[in-house]
């Protein structure tokens, strides 16, 4: 966006739909049960299918409409974040407060998305872009590790 250097951002929940979300004008993700550990994302004329494995801390594994893998996220052993991969370039998620479920992603020692996340709602994610250049599939990728590492918390802290 011209003259823009922040883009804020909601993960919002359709109207009359349980599990279908739009992320602003970047896209949708569609949840398939159960939770987000299976959705299918959209922008434009383009489509992601973003499956998660794992049983205490979640991967994410993102493919395209052909089936090619375009991007994964594999979470750190201790503590949170992890790292990113979106079509060949290395991110960087990591925790960016100790208080709340938010997230910053990093390239190349840039902050070019923050999210916070909660497990549950109809406004799970709200996300600041800094680069008004990424990805639309980026986003909705963040956005869906955003609400999955959100939810792997509260189970882990026995809610949800």
């Amino acid at each position: 966006m011209p003259g823009s250097s922040q883009i804020q951002l909601e993960l919002r929940r359709l109207p009359n739909e349980r599990n279908a979300y739009q992320l602003g004008d970047v896209g949708t993700v569609r949840r398939h049960w159960p939770g987000w550990r299976s959705t299918v994302a959209e922008a434009g004329n383009r489509r992601w299918t973003f499956a998660a494995s794992g049983i205490w801390k979640s991967q994410l594994r993102a493919t395209d409409h052909l089936g090619m893998v375009v991007g994964e996220y594999l979470p750190r052993a201790f503590g949170g974040g992890g790292t990113m991969y979106w079509h060949g370039r290395e991110l960087t998620l990591r925790p960016a407060s100790f208080w709340r479920q938010r997230l910053a992603l990093e390239y190349a020692g840039r902050d070019i998305v923050t999210t916070d996340a909660r497990a549950r709602g109809r406004r799970p994610v709200t996300m600041t872009v800094l680069d008004p250049h990424a990805d639309a599939g980026l986003l909705l990728f963040v956005a869906v590790v955003a609400v999955l590492l959100a939810s792997d918390a509260a189970k882990r802290r026995g809610g949800d």
